[in-house]
């Protein structure tokens, strides 16, 4: 029986160092990807880091614009506030036979600046300055411009209210296509004709 130990006690100690180094390995390899994954997530965070402080020195600059535009604001309010400046404004322009679209907006930005955003007559004088443009007029301008350059043939983004220039680039569009391409269907619409 002495025999046998002395026989199996080596084969039985060989397995067990055996399995202790297989399950060591086994947790070396767990614990290097575990290093591996916790290196990872530190680049990752120092990167976030960097992004964060350049972030907040960004911020910081455009908090010391603001501070002194806030600043520059309350001074001119401040200066305005007795509504001398906008009665004296309004004073002119009525007396002008013909007001520009310009000067209303400075009396309903001084109104604005005196008596609020949320007071009728700012509104009502930012919409007569809007009624003033002739937006009809530069738009049939716009229109005529965007017509021509789509009967050149060449890519343009009409505007929406552009009807007859859009069905004009489509047609343009259309002729340009090469003869092989009739096989295509027709009623496709054009891709530059997007609407802004």
């Amino acid at each position: 029986m002495g025999r046998f130990l002395l026989n199996v006690l080596p084969i039985i100690l060989a397995i067990c160092s055996g399995s202790y180094a297989f399950y060591s390995t086994l947790q070396l390899q767990a614990i290097e990807t575990e290093t591996e994954d916790l290196r990872k997530r530190v680049t990752l965070a120092e990167t976030q880091t960097k992004s964060m402080e350049e972030e907040k020195k960004s911020n910081q600059a455009r908090m010391q614009v603001l501070l002194a535009k806030e600043v520059e604001f309350d001074a001119a309010k401040a200066a305005l506030a007795n509504g001398q400046g906008l009665k004296d404004l309004e004073i002119a322009v009525g007396a002008s036979r013909n007001p520009t679209a310009e000067q209303i907006l400075a009396v309903a930005a001084l109104r604005m600046l005196t008596k609020g955003r949320d007071h009728p007559e700012t509104l009502s004088a930012y919409q007569k300055a809007l009624e003033m443009v002739n937006w009809s007029a530069s738009l049939s301008s716009v229109c005529a411009a965007q017509s021509g350059i789509a009967a050149t043939g060449r890519p343009i983004e009409v505007l929406a209210d552009c009807a007859n220039a859009k069905a004009l680039v489509g047609a343009a569009e259309a002729a340009l296509k090469p003869a092989d391409a009739s096989t295509e269907p027709t009623a496709k619409p054009p891709a530059k004709a997007a609407a802004k």
